[in-house]
């Protein structure tokens, strides 16, 4: 039996959520450290929130009740 044939380019997708980090990190959501390991371990960046969890949970109901 086959396996299903994907419906995504997993590149894509990871293309996308990288892209969607760099721009919460562009407008303060996050903070970004790079990474360095070398030729073992590659370059990376790690992400954290930059603001209390209560702020962006509290902005994003508000966002989504004042939905048309």
């Amino acid at each position: 039996m086959d396996a299903p044939p994907l419906s995504y380019d997993p590149l894509t997708t990871l293309k996308n959520i990288q892209d969607h980090l760099s721009e919460l990190h562009m407008l303060g959501f996050l903070s970004r450290r790079d990474n360095n390991q070398g030729v073992s371990g590659g370059q990376y960046y790690e992400y954290e929130l930059d603001m209390g969890p209560e702020i962006i949970i509290r902005t994003r109901t508000e966002i989504e009740t004042n939905e048309v």
